[in-house]
């Protein structure tokens, strides 16, 4: 280990440093490695975090992750401080403290060295520093104050009842699963009516059969748990018999729903099928995208079962000014990649929804109306067990079209002269990579200068 007056950490006023501390698990497995700060100043401390161990996400909630280091690896730990501009210049010594369970902690001192100089956008232009690592707890983006045109803040009540969206309203029942969603989009997509149109044909369901039957839910506990200009929260706890659901749900401005769906055993039960229908108005149905269906009309039937070679997760039903998109997914859902890369990373498959193979989506055609049957078949649940049953809903359209907008704008996909680009009509210019002005793909952070004289 270092000595403290040989690990200096040099930094600058209001600068996002990072440095590392290298831990090599020599002997043994490291479980569960965490890390803390001691001395400094209680403001540095506040200040610093451990990317590999805790962090934000994308939805502004913090977090903290486990950490285990195998036997004979080495793991760089990447340390973060963001200094507050008003911070005295001057050496402050204090440790990091590196715990593993049952293991204790080792402590490695530091000197953080800070000058009177004050870094230019918190250090962020100077790629080799690593300083853009905060952008990882970043929540530029979540303030419930910005409503982006065209959308509407949220509302509640009213002449109609539920919550306006958009040219679009969502009502829930007491369970807090939709139960009506209603389109006003004009068929010309142009403009909102006065006149809506159902996209349910009936109610969001939770089904869960047993041998004592289908569940017939109570709900014990409901309250809005959250509500501003872009999304309203709520939450809903309900029981059937020795199960629990919890249901923690979100409507955001845009037309998206967010359903997180646990069940809860309360004894050792046997359950024969769990389904979630989602039933659509006929009319609301006639073309369909997803689960192997590139699109078009909407087939007559349909059984579809997991795959995990493709990255099939869900369905799009509609018609041309009113539809409605779903996917299921858990509590360890995590996004594919993209392009290329898209089949390098294979779905996780939702243990809940899949069953080890036993889940799928079955269409069920009738007269008035297309269901959907969401369904896990069977399986054993213990005493205490917990399943994440998670849906994502996309009420869209989403907004009108901007007709004179859309048939204005020009595309140029060359960096060429301004003068060039108007000459040939075009009135935005995407600039690709592999070029003097934006030479490295999905890195456009070199060449400032030259880029902000080309916005400009």
């Amino acid at each position: 280990m270092r000595k403290s007056d040989d690990f200096v950490v040099r930094a600058r006023l209001d600068e996002s440093r990072v440095f590392q501390v290298g831990v090599f698990a020599a002997g043994v497995e490291l479980k569960r490695v965490r890390v803390s700060f001691s001395g400094f100043t209680r403001e540095l401390r506040r200040a610093m975090t451990c990317f590999n161990t805790q962090g934000v996400d994308h939805l502004g909630r913090r977090f903290r992750k486990v950490l285990h280091i195998p036997k004979g690896e080495v793991q760089a730990l990447w340390i973060g401080v963001r200094v507050p501009p008003d911070t005295a210049p001057g050496d402050y010594r204090g440790e990091v403290l590196v715990w593993s369970s049952g293991r204790g902690a080792q402590r490695v001192p530091v000197v953080l060295s800070i000058s009177g100089a004050t870094a230019h956008h918190h250090g962020f232009d100077d790629p080799a520093s690593q300083s853009r690592l905060a952008w990882l707890n970043s929540t530029r983006g979540l303030s419930s104050d910005v409503v982006v045109d065209p959308y509407w803040p949220m509302s509640i009540g009213g002449p109609r009842r539920g919550i306006h969206l958009l040219g679009r309203d969502v009502e829930l029942h007491l369970l807090g699963l939709p139960k009506t969603i209603t389109s006003f989009f004009s068929e010309e997509m142009t403009g909102i009516t006065s006149t809506g149109q159902p996209i349910l044909a009936a109610p969001v369901r939770f089904n869960v059969k047993t041998a004592r039957g289908v569940s017939q839910w109570k709900v014990r506990g409901r309250c809005v748990s959250g509500f501003d200009n872009i999304r309203i929260s709520w939450d809903v706890l309900a029981e059937s018999g020795p199960m629990t659901l919890e249901v923690k749900s979100t409507v955001e401005l845009d037309g998206m729903i967010d359903l997180r769906m646990t069940l809860t055993a309360g004894e050792d039960v046997e359950i024969e099928d769990i389904v979630v229908p989602v039933s659509y108005v006929r009319s609301a149905a006639t073309w369909m995208l997803g689960l192997g269906h590139r699109g078009g009309k909407r087939p007559d039937t349909l059984d579809w079962h997991w795959d995990v070679t493709k990255h099939q997760e869900g369905v799009w039903l509609g018609s041309i000014n009113r539809g409605l998109q779903y996917v299921l997914r858990d509590e360890d859902y995590e996004r594919p990649l993209n392009t290329n890369f898209y089949q390098n990373k294979p779905l996780r498959m939702p243990k809940s929804w899949y069953n080890q193979g036993r889940g799928g989506i079955r269409m069920v055609t009738l007269t008035d109306r297309i269901i959907m049957e969401n369904y896990t078949g069977p399986r054993a649940m213990k005493k205490g067990e917990e399943l994440h049953f998670n849906m994502r809903f996309l009420v869209t359209p989403f907004k009108p079209l901007d007709l004179k907008t859309h048939f204005r704008t020009r595309f140029v996909h060359r960096h060429e002269h301004i003068e060039k680009v108007a000459a040939w009509g075009g009135t935005v210019v995407n600039v690709h990579h592999a070029n003097k002005l934006n030479p490295y793909i999905n890195y456009p952070f070199f060449n400032i200068d030259e880029q902000a004289a080309y916005i400009e």
